[in-house]
């Protein structure tokens, strides 16, 4: 083997020398220890940096960004070159979870039943994080009833849907529930075209684009007008799920509560139109 820049033949510890190649490990060894070192000095200075933000962060709301967490992993990803993209999630994830535990402790509920359970589980493990309050709701009413009760508290569900575990989006509609909204989708990162496999729901956290956005809404819509509500705004959307009158409608882009599409929409139809929350994934 030759040098590429050089052409000259490469040297190194024979195979047949034991010796000289246990001494280049123990090298690479000491090459690594050193690494290491230095990520977790860069690691101890950014959770400075996050007990810095935890005292500029009045509230009792989680002190989560799904959006600002979803644009840094984009663009790590996008500089990692030949590592892993999901080493990449899974590490910054990581760092992610620790800093927000450092800023305020949360909960976690996981509300499920049967076998999906233990695949939310995994799913709000990997993006909270090994050492994160994890615990089991009896079913998604439940658990959104404890994230009313408490706002350092967040829900993971099943992805909002036509039926099975999903069937539970009605709830948006109930005035008890509406301070409430989605704000992130899992997995975090996924091929084009697959559909999330479960919602997080929260309390109080601010809505804000990153890009490549979903947003969902909830309307009544007793004479099926969403197509044509949709094509007036000039919006791309689509009825998700329907419960009698009430429908639950997904948007490609990001809405606010405030848009100032939304009159369009009841004007064309569909009445008490409001935006239950969104998400953006990798």
């Amino acid at each position: 083997m030759t040098d590429p820049q050089s052409g000259a033949p490469l040297t190194g510890p024979s195979s047949d020398d034991p010796g000289a190649s246990e001494a280049a490990l123990a090298a690479l060894r000491t090459e690594i220890d050193a690494i290491d070192d230095q990520i977790l000095a860069l690691v101890q200075q950014r959770a400075g940096v996050a007990d810095r933000m935890a005292s500029l962060k009045p509230g009792v709301a989680a002190p989560v960004r799904p959006a600002r967490e979803v644009s840094l992993l984009r663009r790590l990803i996008a500089k990692a070159g030949a590592v892993d993209s999901d080493l990449v999630v899974d590490v910054w994830r990581g760092l992610i979870a620790a800093n927000i535990r450092r800023q305020r402790p949360i909960d976690v509920l996981v509300a499920g039943a049967g076998p999906d359970t233990l695949r939310l589980f995994d799913l709000a493990r990997r993006h909270f994080g090994a050492s994160a309050r994890i615990t089991r709701a009896d079913d998604a009413r439940a658990a959104l009833a404890r994230v009313l009760e408490n706002p350092a508290t967040l829900a993971v569900t099943p992805y909002p849907g036509l039926s099975g575990s999903g069937a539970w989006w009605p709830i948006f509609n109930e005035t008890r529930f509406r301070p409430l909204a989605v704000i992130a989708a899992l997995p975090l990162m996924a091929e084009a075209g697959q559909e999330p496999e479960a919602a997080i729901i929260a309390q109080g956290v601010a809505a804000e684009p990153a890009g490549g956005d979903v947003t969902f809404a909830v309307a009544f819509d007793p004479h099926h007008r969403a197509v044509r509500a949709f094509n007036e705004a000039g919006i791309l959307g689509r009825e998700l799920a329907r419960s009698r009158e009430t429908i639950l409608v997904r948007m490609d882009g990001f809405m606010a509560p405030g848009d100032a599409r939304i009159p369009t929409l009841i004007q064309a139809g569909l009445d008490g139109f409001r935006v239950v929350g969104s998400y953006a994934r990798i």
